[in-house]
């Protein structure tokens, strides 16, 4: 259904899980093919998949565009914006805002052996649906938790998961051992007759 494009309207939850982007690939290829995919709006005509699109056509002058409505509750827009958004290329901290989301909306099974199946671990789910590996889920976690400057690094591509989470563990491994010669060294003494 073709809606005026005035009449549309961008999403908040939208701009705090994803970073503007520039559009100018999309404009220069919706000017070239088209629109390819419609946007997915609420009966409201709140646009739930298709921010960038929309930012496209508005630059391009578009009065109208096709639109496919969804009516999608209150409470799971968050989630629908990040299952819609699966193949969009992401930063770092845009995937820890997706895995924060899912893993505070989704419920995964019921007991260790639903319907004589393994129940699987809500990491392997939210791995699934955002398109990332589970390993990378827990570094991402880990990371954020205790070296989170590090987060700019991997979303300016100046370090990668991997190293971001391997100078976590040295600065942990760092930080416990020096507590750990500072606890040795309070308990010790100062005496010149412990040293023989």
């Amino acid at each position: 259904m073709k809606i005026p494009t005035d009449q549309l309207h961008t999403c908040p939850v939208n701009s705090e899980i994803y970073r503007e982007t520039d559009v100018l690939d999309l404009v220069n290829s919706i000017s070239e093919v088209g629109l390819l995919q419609p946007l997915v709006v609420t009966p409201d005509r709140t646009i739930i998949s298709g921010h960038r699109r929309f930012s496209a056509i508005r630059s391009l002058g578009w009065t109208e565009v096709e639109c496919e409505i969804k009516d999608i509750p209150p409470d799971q827009i968050d989630v629908h914006i990040v299952l819609y958004n699966q193949g969009r290329n992401k930063v770092a901290t845009e995937i820890l805002r997706e895995i924060k989301i899912l893993y505070s909306n989704l419920w995964v099974g019921k007991g260790n052996n639903y319907l004589g199946g393994r129940k699987p671990k809500m990491r392997d789910v939210i791995a699934e649906k955002i398109g990332i590996s589970s390993g990378s889920i827990h570094k991402l976690l880990f990371i954020e938790e205790y070296q989170p400057d590090l987060l700019k690094l991997i979303d300016d591509g100046d370090m990668s998961i991997n190293g971001a989470y391997k100078e976590t563990k040295r600065q942990m491994n760092f930080i416990s051992l020096s507590e750990y010669v500072y606890e040795r060294k309070k308990n010790i003494p100062l005496n010149i007759d412990n040293l023989t």
